[in-house]
């Protein structure tokens, strides 16, 4: 049984260990609004009720780094806009991800 729980302990910690070694890749975005002159709020949480700390403007580059789908039925991702650095919440429709691509031009 001593040998079970140090085999566990062990698998726990490697797991863990993992986990920081090696952190989720950011996946890369452009904010895009109907009107280009749009302030597109950035939140401090994923619904249109939370405090509204700065705003983008369409065609500013951000990195998502989290995303979930609130109460309100709208995809909301956690960003970091990549010249300010300045990170919050914006409501998916604002949001057009780009994928990472392996080839070379």
């Amino acid at each position: 049984m001593k040998r079970l729980y140090q085999l566990l302990a062990t698998l726990t910690i490697a797991t863990v260990s993992l986990g920081v070694a090696f952190p989720a890749f950011a996946q890369p975005g452009k904010l895009e609004a109907n009107d280009c002159n749009a302030q597109i709020n950035v939140r401090s949480q994923p619904t249109v009720n939370s405090t509204a700390h700065s705003y983008g403007l369409p065609g500013d580059w951000v990195e998502v780094l989290d995303s979930t789908k609130s109460d309100d039925g709208y995809f909301w991702f956690y960003v970091r806009f990549e010249s300010s650095q300045v990170e919050g919440w914006i409501r998916g429709d604002f949001i057009n991800l780009l994928e990472y691509s392996t080839q070379n031009p």
